[in-house]
């Protein structure tokens, strides 16, 4: 009635509507009251002195641990002392600023503080953006110096700032801390002065600087240590990229109230279990990330979060995260704030069941609502949020411009206020809170990084043969991501180039995609490019967002319209798509550029027999496509099941009597001396909490029952032993353990132990070699089921299988039905006796020239750390990844471009990584396969459980001068040239004892590419297991690791991730990490 009731006034008809009042007195009055956050006044001290005054109060206390050990408050003190005397010697001082080149780790901490206590501002910038963005920030930052060190350098050596290299002496690049003082520098700035520069996306296509004043910084750390109060036995654990203006509470936060941060590597911050690890073995109780980074962690571990202080924002926090955090930890906190207001500018606490926003301002700061007209607007009506008080930046730098236009003056203010205009839509909540709704431009959050879709557009615009670009966010299969439109420029400057559709001009997207690489960080790479003949446009002449098209599945090979439509042809497609688990796969996709490899295609196998369809994994390699498969299928004529069981039935070791040793266990004897009873493969299966623990016994013993192998017993001594099997009289022993009242914090402990337990219990001889335990906390703990097995009687594939096995099992032991385990068609112990007898027959003995070659090439020595054992107990490991969408193009797009599997392009990588660390032109390594080649038409070994593996030596000399389709053909053809995958090798070295291959250096580096393995199995599908969990200690300490580098490479959870185990003995932590980082440099040039 507010509008009525002014225009019934007199002369209120004749007043403009902008001057009409909107909101009643009580209205006004109200948010008045909510928009301005509590008045504080603060001293004039700033963060730097702050941190010097808790230096000096607790100087022994630890304030900085990561992984190159703990900093106490003295010595983070006077190392950032003598690095800020070296800097103001240089010149450095107010106004001046000094760009942070370097890796999360306790240096960057105290090179922060170095240029704080110089009164400069530091530039932090993230080694891991492309070198064009990064040259493009210090050209436009123009900072006096560039702190970095020697790993990082050339991420930066473009710059015409002069570097200092953190790790380097004076006579060189870097400096002698021991020529300056560590007492305390004289203050030698104000208020006013910037304490940072923070860049972030801009709509015009590059990035804008935003100017922090340490007085900003100083009002919004005072109100989080009210808000978060910490003490001296906190830890808060720092996850956050430096660039990500976030960060800052991370490191300054802790080190004003005297606690610790705990810094952890940017490789763990990727690696969710090693996240929640740290987590737990730290004993961090708070932690801030994006609400993208606590799904990511709850996904693994959904009990990281009990008993911690949650801190999230950066993006929106969607209502089913918020539920689950607030249900599990001990208190969780949504921010919300954009970088020009230092941080966050509003939080609320989230209660369980209890709608969020983003709550209310912090101290100093006031909101104001408002809308076109600068207006406020009444509670409940959408408008633009506008931030005004201490912690608005200056502006941005060297854009007065941009500055003038998005900090304004504050009509609600006193003279001369400003105010900083979001872009953001809200609106007033009931509650005297604000409700986030959206975006009034093109900018978006994606990871909790803001992205202008301005930038993106302006890249992809000036790509190869682009004529106009348009990028909007979407939401796809993993959230929210950036899908690209793109028109061909008129004058048809594509090359290389594929048409998207059949009306549509040529336009190369990989060439789009390796351009937009170039310039724009990963996050900023639309997951999805569409070629369209013209832009929809609305009636105005802009483009019209809402026509845009959703992007379409990768086109096919071959025709991307043709359809499955025989029986054979549907029924291979839905195998294709749930294998490899996409939506749509069309008659002429390729098993192996949609993402497989040699070990799905066994489960392919396995999977097409079950349905009756006569597949070997020799057809898969041979005819990979639908279309192909389906044509090889029906021209053999085979009805339903027909010669799945021709050949001679599997044969029951128990009744042969004893077996000999397959080439692998032989292997293992001869090389495994100290305790080869301990040498197992061990999961953990985390159990959905409503699980039937009795029809999960039933299952897992009816299962274990099924598989044979699991029943061996080794009799003899060294590599003459032998094998059999006992009957099923002698069965797996299946256990039940209670371990009710075990907290979450103590569950890992006592898993631990049991593995440990159950490990050292496995007998070679005497049995058994395998068993079962089911861990059951009672009502409202999620249940463990412990499955142990010796490495000689099983393998990765055989863990598939059993797992596979145990879901339908259970499926038929909770719904009262009979269990019936499906039959094993050829035994481990028949597969033995054919292979003993094939190569005794000599089969392979015409490989042994080929052999011989192989080990005679010039393999370079890796080089050492130290000298010392090379044994388990020395033994660490160390992990990187690939995100999501590089992992896609890895599975799919490289390996259908280059026309190879993965398996090839990530060994060019390894050859090319191996050998430039090592200095020379080759580097021969083992090669892990499963080793089910199909030697025997008539032995179907895809149920079979078993330790199949096969190893053998290949070369891998990968020229540098090569280009990438080069280099990956080059390695390519020498593993097609390997004879019957490799399973000859075996039989060659460990059961004919060949002399030269027997005499032969072993090679350093052993290399398994394990293909994708499914996180959780089976709980998508109604069955028990939610996740799957290594096992501790499966090797003993005591044994001797075979190889300096063992390195393993596996698909898991939607991304690549390879692991280097190797012995701190031999090797530095350091020189692994940087040899990981050449492998993904090599890696990500050869996916462009």
């Amino acid at each position: 009635m507010t509008l009525a009731e002014t225009l019934a006034a007199p002369g209120g008809s004749e007043r403009p509507m902008a001057g009409l009042a909107m909101l009643t007195e009580g209205e006004q009055a109200r948010i008045d009251a909510d928009r301005a956050g509590a008045e504080r006044q603060l001293p004039d001290a700033t963060v730097i002195e702050l941190f010097q005054r808790q230096a000096a109060r607790t100087p022994d206390a630890p304030a900085v641990v990561s992984d190159s050990g703990t900093l106490t408050y003295a010595e983070l003190n006077e190392r950032a002392n003598r690095l800020a005397h070296h800097l103001i010697a240089q010149g450095v001082g107010p106004e001046d600023v000094v760009a942070l080149a370097l890796p999360r780790s306790a240096t960057l901490v105290v090179a922060l503080l170095a240029v704080l206590k110089t009164g400069g501002a530091y530039l932090p910038l993230d080694p891991g953006h492309p070198a064009d963005r990064l040259a493009y920030t210090l050209r436009d930052a123009e900072p006096v110096r560039v702190l970095t060190d020697t790993a990082t350098r050339d991420r930066v050596a473009d710059s015409k700032s002069p570097l200092l290299l953190l790790d380097q002496p004076a006579d060189g690049d870097g400096y002698d801390p021991a020529a300056h003082e560590a007492v305390d520098p004289v203050r030698r700035h104000a208020a006013h002065h910037p304490a940072y520069v923070i860049y972030t996306s801009g709509s015009t296509g590059r990035p804008k600087g935003v100017v922090i004043p340490h007085a900003a910084l100083a009002t919004f750390l005072a109100c989080m240590a009210d808000r978060f109060p910490l003490t001296a036995a906190d830890q808060l654990l720092s996850v956050t990229t430096i660039s990500f203006d976030i960060a800052a509470l991370e490191i300054c936060l802790p080190l004003l109230a005297g606690a610790r941060v705990i810094v952890a590597e940017q490789e763990a911050v990727s690696d969710p279990d090693r996240l929640a690890g740290i987590l737990e073995d730290s004993g961090a109780g708070i932690m801030q990330a994006t609400p993208s980074l606590w799904r990511m962690l709850l996904a693994v571990q959904p009990d990281a979060v009990k008993g911690l202080r949650v801190l999230v924002g950066g993006e929106a926090l969607p209502p089913d995260l918020a539920e689950r955090l607030a249900g599990s930890a001990a208190s969780v906190t949504n921010l919300y704030g954009p970088t020009e207001a230092t941080i966050w500018a509003t939080t609320e606490d989230i209660r369980p069941g209890v709608r969020h926003g983003i709550g209310g301002p912090v101290w100093n700061t006031r909101l104001h609502i408002l809308d076109g007209l600068l207006r406020p607007v009444p509670v409940g009506v959408p408008g633009e949020l506008y931030l005004a008080g201490e912690q608005l930046a200056r502006g941005y730098l060297g854009r007065p411009g941009l500055t003038a236009e998005r900090f304004v003056a504050d009509p609600y203010g006193a003279p001369g206020a400003r105010m900083y205009r979001t872009g953001d839509l809200v609106r007033w909540t009931g509650r005297g809170t604000v409700e986030y709704l959206g975006r009034t431009d093109h900018q978006v959050k994606i990871r909790g990084l803001r992205i202008e879709l301005g930038e993106v557009e302006a890249v992809l615009a000036a790509g190869p043969g682009v004529g106009q670009a348009c990028v909007v966010a979407a939401e796809g299969p993993g959230g929210l991501r950036l899908v690209g439109y793109v028109t061909p420029h008129p004058d048809g400057a594509a090359t290389g180039s594929v048409a998207p559709a059949t009306d549509v001009p040529a336009l190369d997207t990989d060439a789009l995609r390796r351009h937009a690489g170039l310039t724009l960080p990963d996050y900023m790479i639309p997951a999805a490019l569409v070629v369209l003949g013209e832009l929809p446009l609305t009636a105005n002449g802009k483009v019209d967002r809402k026509a845009l098209p959703a992007p379409e599945p990768t086109a096919t090979a071959g025709d991307p319209g043709a359809r499955p439509v025989t029986g054979t042809e549907v029924l291979l497609a839905g195998i294709f798509a749930e294998l490899l688990g996409v939506e749509d796969v069309g008659l002429d996709d390729n098993f192996f550029h949609l993402g497989g490899d040699s070990i799905l295609s066994i489960q392919l196998v396995a999977r097409t027999r079950a349905a009756g369809v006569p597949l070997t994994s020799k057809d898969i390699f041979r005819a990979a496509t639908v279309r192909a498969l389906a044509e090889l299928v029906d021209s053999t004529a085979h009805g339903p099941n027909d010669g799945l069981g021709e050949g001679p039935a599997p044969q029951s070791a128990t009744a042969a009597g004893p077996l000999p040793l397959t080439p692998v266990q032989r292997r293992f004897f001869e090389t495994y001396r100290t305790d080869p009873h301990h040498y197992n493969m061990s999961v953990q299966l985390e159990l959905a909490p409503d699980t039937d623990h009795d029809a999960l016994i039933r299952a897992v013993t009816a299962v274990m029952a099924r598989h044979e192998a699991l029943r061996t017993r080794f009799t003899g001594s060294g590599v003459e032993r032998t094998q059999h099997i006992v009957p099923e009289s002698e069965p797996v022993p299946v256990a039940r353990r209670d371990i009710f009242g075990v907290t979450a914090r103590e569950l890992a402990e006592v898993m631990d132990r049991a593995a440990a337990e159950a490990q050292a219990s496995l007998d070679l001889t005497e049995g058994p070699v395998a068993r079962a335990v089911l861990f059951d906390g009672g009502a409202g703990s999620a249940p463990r089921l412990l499955l142990v097995a010796h490495h000689l009687v099983t393998d990765a594939v055989s863990l598939r299988i059993l797992l596979a096995d145990i879901h339908s099992a259970y499926r038929q032991a909770r719904d009262g039905e009979p269990v019936t385990v499906a039959p094993v068609r050829t035994s481990f112990a028949q597969w033995a006796a054919r292979w003993y007898e094939h190569a005794r027959d000599g089969a392979f003995a015409a490989e042994l020239p080929y052999w011989k070659e192989v080990l005679e090439n010039e393999s370079a020595p890796l080089p050492l750390d130290g000298p010392g054992p090379n044994t388990v107990a020395t033994e660490a490991e160390f992990t990187v990844e690939l995100d999501e969408s590089e992992t896609e193009v890895l599975l799919r797009t490289a390996p259908a471009a280059f026309r190879v599997r993965t398996e090839v392009i990530l060994l060019t990588a390894l050859g090319a990584s191996l050998s430039g660390w090592a200095g020379g032109e080759g580097v021969t390594v083992d090669l892990e396969g499963h080793g089910r080649g199909e030697l025997f038409d008539d032995l179907d070994l895809s149920r079979t459980v078993g330790w199949f593996t096969a190893i053998h030596p290949v070369h891998l000399s990968v020229p540098a001068d090569q280009p990438p389709r080069a280099r990956v053909k080059l390695v390519g053809r020498r593993l097609r040239a390997v004879p019957g995958q490799g399973l000859g090798y075996g039989a060659l070295r460990y059961l004919q004892r060949e002399p030269a291959l027997v005499a032969a250096p072993a090679p350093q580096v052993v290399f398994n590419y394990l293909g994708r393995f499914d996180d959780a199995p089976s709980a998508a599908r109604g069955g028990p297991v939610r996740a799957v969990l290594p096992a501790v200690a499966q090797q003993s300490d005591r044994a001797e690791r075979p190889h300096l580098l063992d390195i393993t490479g596996v698909v898991t959870g939607g991304r690549f991730r390879l692991a280097i185990r190797y012995s701190s003995v031999t090797h530095h932590e350091k020189t692994i990490a940087e040899l990981s980082g050449e492998f993904l440099r090599e890696l990500r040039a050869l996916l462009g």
